[in-house]
């Protein structure tokens, strides 16, 4: 059972040794980076907590 205080989501088909930036925005114009992380693999697990209000959420590749 997952927790309905945190928000789940799987980064797939990117590329190993490749960082990627998580992106927020609650209006889908603004947007801010939440964390970045570096895949070991194609895929990686990523949780945050639920905030407040709506959020959406984007990956995008981080340039070296």
């Amino acid at each position: 059972m997952s927790d309905p205080n945190t928000f789940n989501f799987t980064l797939a088909n990117g590329v190993a040794g490749q960082s990627y930036v998580i992106l927020s925005s609650t209006d889908l114009v603004n947007w801010s980076p939440v964390q970045t992380n570096l895949l070991s693999g194609s895929s990686t697990n990523l949780s945050f907590p639920v905030p407040d209000s709506m959020r959406f959420y984007q990956v995008q590749w981080a340039a070296p």
